[in-house]
């Protein structure tokens, strides 16, 4: 049975650490600490953007003033009218830095959901 490179880099880093374990032991290489990290930076950022949404609702009135993730359902519709093409131009706005974004990062965003595929 072949070994990657990917495999072999990570087998050679257990080995230089001399521990037996990588999330846990005499030397642990701190993978889980870093998960975690980024997974608690998440938790904070999810109720500070909520507030936010919240907070705009609540105390701006002018619609000049809200952000645009406010402004746009606050001014599009009123009542039971919906303006759909100013909707769907807003959302036509909003969305291309993001398709911009995902597009210069699906390469490697596809590298690493197949990197632990089985070779061969």
């Amino acid at each position: 049975m072949l070994i990657g490179e990917e495999e072999n880099a990570e087998v050679l880093k257990v080995l230089d650490s001399q521990s037996l374990f990588r999330h846990y032991g005499p030397r642990p290489q701190h993978k889980v600490s870093e998960f975690e990290q980024e997974f608690a930076a998440a938790m904070f950022a999810f109720p500070l953007v909520l507030q936010e949404f919240v907070y705009g609702l609540t105390f701006i009135s002018a619609v000049g003033r809200m952000t645009v993730s406010l402004g746009v359902p606050v001014a599009l519709v009123r009542g039971d009218v919906f303006y759909w093409g100013s909707l769907m131009a807003a959302a036509l706005i909003t969305i291309i830095p993001i398709a911009i974004v995902y597009n210069a990062f699906i390469d490697r965003f596809l590298a690493g959901l197949t990197a632990g595929a089985v070779n061969g």
